[in-house]
């Protein structure tokens, strides 16, 4: 996604949305800047939570991230609560735990909610203002222009992910004689959701199954450094929503892999915490998990998935189709 770039207070507040890919409610946000102004890092976390010491733990280790690798210059924080003496005490919370760690908070900010005409107060300076429609923000435009939505919450990005009445059955796993066959119909299906076509029930369930086969399920995170990614984002996401079982357990790992390689932290969060339900202990998500709460870059993980897909493409004797 294009970087964003932190210009007075309202406009900060105003890309927000277009940032996490919602509308954030009772939240606390950070957002990590470097000497250009541009956000490198951002975190979100319900805003009562700010009171756990493990949590805000795991702020400031995003931080000292962010730090170390894009080169942190100063953090904007920012409280939305519907209750005012609340969130501006959450916000003090959240900027005294970062400066304790040394660093510097560029701007506090406070606001009942992210939307237009909203009143919103930086408390270092006292300046005030209503909020722009975050809708024009030209952060939010660029998304829109690069395929992305924004939701308007964060429990309506997770009904994206829900599943639907249909509760299909996985197709049964492929052998690694059959694999071939069970990646065509992956890159098919795919495809298939680029030119914006529904996948039959058929297909869903072959793909539930194919991505079974670890082996499969490598090829498809391979997807996410290449054109296909938003497609197949579509497609996983709709496999995860029609499929019940181990099926809709893998099909959910693979949308969070693609969605963190992507750039789309919130989704990729939402799909590891419903992985996690199901399976406290699956290898893949576990990994996407720490590197969430450490702060790790898309980028990096998208070189180590990319690369264990061309290394088992080359194994299977197979050309590599991100």
């Amino acid at each position: 996604m294009t970087v964003a770039r932190a210009e007075g207070f309202g406009s900060v507040i105003a890309m927000i949305p277009a940032m996490f890919g919602f509308v954030p409610e009772e939240s606390i946000i950070a957002a990590a800047l470097n000497e250009e102004s541009r956000v490198v890092c951002t975190y979100r976390l319900d805003i009562h939570l700010i009171d756990d010491p493990e949590r805000r733990h795991q702020l400031v280790n995003t931080l000292a991230r962010a730090a170390t690798v894009d080169g942190l210059d100063s953090v904007v924080v920012v409280a939305v609560g519907t209750e005012v003496d609340a969130r501006q005490a959450r916000l003090s919370r959240a900027v005294e735990t970062i400066e304790q760690h040394g660093y510097p908070v560029k701007m506090a900010a406070h606001i009942a909610a992210v939307g237009e005409g909203e009143l919103w107060c930086e408390t270092r300076t006292g300046t005030t203002g209503l909020l722009e429609d975050p809708a024009v923000h030209e952060l939010a435009v660029v998304r829109a222009v690069e395929g992305g939505t924004v939701a308007p919450s964060r429990d309506e990005l997770t009904r994206t992910l829900a599943a639907s009445g249909e509760g299909l059955d996985a197709d049964a796993r492929p052998d690694d004689e059959d694999i071939l066959a069970a990646v065509m119909v992956m890159y098919d299906a795919v495809d298939t959701c680029a030119a914006g076509k529904p996948v039959d029930s058929s297909d869903v369930q072959a793909v539930a199954g194919a991505i079974l086969n670890p082996k499969v399920r490598d090829l498809a995170l391979g997807m996410g450094s290449g054109d296909r990614s938003h497609a197949a984002i579509d497609l996983f996401a709709d496999v995860a929503r029609r499929t019940r079982g181990q099926g809709r357990v893998e099909a959910l790992a693979v949308v969070a892999a693609l969605t963190y390689m992507t750039g789309n932290g919130p989704l990729a969060g939402i799909a590891i915490a419903m992985v996690k339900r199901r399976n406290p202990l699956h290898r893949l998500v576990d990994l996407l998990d720490i590197a969430l709460q450490n702060g790790i870059q898309p980028s990096q993980i998208n070189e180590v998935l990319t690369a264990g897909a061309t290394q088992t493409a080359a194994q299977l004797g197979i050309d590599f189709i991100s």
